[in-house]
């Protein structure tokens, strides 16, 4: 099915949380810790065994070093932020837009009929828009007639 895609700037990616910035950067120091106390010349089995203890002795970050991870963390956070422009809105309408971020399915209109009740839903929920969702809803009555898929722009002559 064809989509048109409609959000074109780029939303936060969720690896760029703090939270799941903290939880790499711990886990990074604790491999770091884990190899530097492993001895370099050990026997596959002797390797097995240290491993084995490794998994189960997971290196607890120090205070001092988790503190300045949160701060790290943060200051990743703030600069993935600032290169994405909707970053004035709320992290609760960022969230709910994530879902629209790759478009929308474009379907074809059954009848004109189909574009009546399309419209009206987008003039009670969107009243204050209520030129543009004319405009579109002129459009949808148009492409319904003629069997094209969604709303189109019209070709502009000059």
């Amino acid at each position: 099915m064809p989509q048109i895609r409609f959000i074109l700037n780029e939303l936060p990616d969720p690896d760029f949380e703090e939270i799941a910035i903290i939880q790499r950067l711990r886990s990074f120091y604790s491999d770091l810790q884990e190899k530097r106390q492993r001895p370099d010349k050990l026997s596959e089995d002797e390797k097995a065994d240290h491993e084995a203890f490794w998994l189960q002795q997971r290196i607890e970050v120090p205070v001092a070093l988790d503190i300045r991870i949160r701060r790290w963390a943060t200051k990743i956070r703030r600069n993935h932020l600032k290169k994405l422009t909707p970053t004035r809105l709320s992290a609760e309408d960022r969230l709910s837009l994530q879902g629209c971020q790759k478009g929308a399915d474009l379907i074809s209109l059954a009848s004109t009929h189909h574009a009546d009740e399309i419209a009206a839903a987008l003039h009670m929920d969107f009243p204050w828009l209520s030129e543009a969702t004319t405009h579109v809803w002129h459009r949808l009555r148009h492409n319904a007639a003629r069997g094209h898929l969604g709303a189109r722009k019209l070709a502009q002559t000059v």
